[in-house]
C-alpha cells in the first residue's frame, strides 16, 4: 500500500480563501454525505483540502486511482484510513480480507458497517477522485455503506462524474450536500484576489471582471490567464483581447 495515498495533497500557492464554499461544506456535515462533483480543473480537491483545516472532528483522506477498482484493494485502503484515526478499529473487516476467498461486496459492507458502528467517536472519510472507480463490486459496497451509514460517520467524495450511489434517495432523505461546477466557479471578488496574488499591484477590478467573465470562473482557466498576464504592461487591455478572441 502507498502511504502517500492516505495523505492529503500539499496546498500550493496562490491559495484564495473561499469561505462561502467552506461554510456550505461545514453545514453539510449535518446531512452526512458531501458530494463535490465537477469536471477537471474546478478545484474540487483544493476546496475540500482547505476545508479540512476548519473541520472539528477526526478525518482521513484517500486519494483514489484506477488500481483501487479492485475490491480488496479498495477496502484495504478504507481500513488503513480508518486506522489512521482509530488504530484498533476494523478487526472484522481485516479478518474477511485475510480469508482464502474474498466475500461478496454486501458481506464486506456489513462487516465494515459493524466496525464503523463500534467506533468510540465520529469520523469523516474523504475519498478523492472517486470517478477513478470503475468496479461494480466497489460501487455495490459503497451503496450499502452509504445507505446504512452510522449517524456519526460522515463521507465526502470529490469526483468528475456523479457516482452510482443512489443519490436521488439521499436527496430525498436530506442526507446529501452537493457542490457542483456552478458553485465552484470563482466569483469576481475571488478572481480579483487570485490576480492580486499572481500580479500584485498590476491587478485591478476591471481585469478580474474580464477574466472571470471570459473563463466563466473556471479555476484552471483563471490560473493560466493570470500566468499569461504576468509579463503584460497593460493587463486589462490584454484581458480584453483574451475575452474578445474567445468569443470569436
Amino acid at each position: 500500500m502507498l502511504a502517500t495515498k492516505l495523505q492529503r495533497p500539499r496546498l500550493a500557492a496562490p491559495l484564495v480563501a473561499r469561505p462561502r464554499l467552506l461554510a456550505r461544506l461545514t453545514a453539510g456535515l449535518d446531512q452526512g454525505v458531501l458530494l463535490v462533483s465537477a469536471p477537471a480543473g474546478y478545484g474540487k480537491s483544493t476546496v475540500v483540502n482547505q476545508w479540512l483545516d476548519t473541520v472539528d472532528l477526526p478525518w482521513a483522506w484517500v486519494s483514489l486511482d484506477d488500481y483501487d477498482s479492485d475490491l480488496a484493494t479498495f477496502v484495504s485502503y478504507l481500513l488503513a484510513a480508518l486506522r489512521s484515526v482509530y488504530p484498533n478499529a476494523g478487526q472484522t473487516v481485516e479478518t474477511l480480507l485475510r480469508a482464502p476467498a474474498l466475500p461478496a461486496p454486501a458481506v464486506l459492507a456489513d462487516a465494515l458497517l459493524g466496525d464503523l458502528a463500534a467506533l468510540p467517536g465520529p469520523w469523516l472519510l474523504v475519498l478523492d477522485d472517486y470517478h477513478a472507480i470503475r468496479s461494480l463490486d466497489v460501487h455495490a459496497l459503497m451503496r450499502r455503506v452509504v445507505q446504512h451509514r452510522p449517524a456519526p460517520i460522515r463521507l465526502a467524495l470529490t469526483t468528475r462524474a456523479d457516482p452510482p450511489l443512489a443519490l436521488e434517495r439521499l436527496r430525498g432523505q436530506r442526507q446529501l450536500c452537493e457542490l457542483r461546477g456552478a458553485d465552484l466557479r470563482f466569483t469576481t471578488e475571488e478572481a480579483a484576489e487570485l490576480l492580486r496574488q499572481e500580479l500584485g499591484a498590476a491587478a485591478d477590478e476591471e481585469t478580474a471582471a474580464l477574466l472571470e467573465s471570459g473563463t466563466e470562473g473556471w479555476t484552471v482557466g483563471l490560473h493560466l490567464a493570470a500566468l499569461t498576464l504576468r509579463d503584460q504592461s497593460d493587463p486589462a487591455a490584454f484581458a480584453r483581447r483574451i475575452v474578445q478572441s474567445g468569443h470569436q
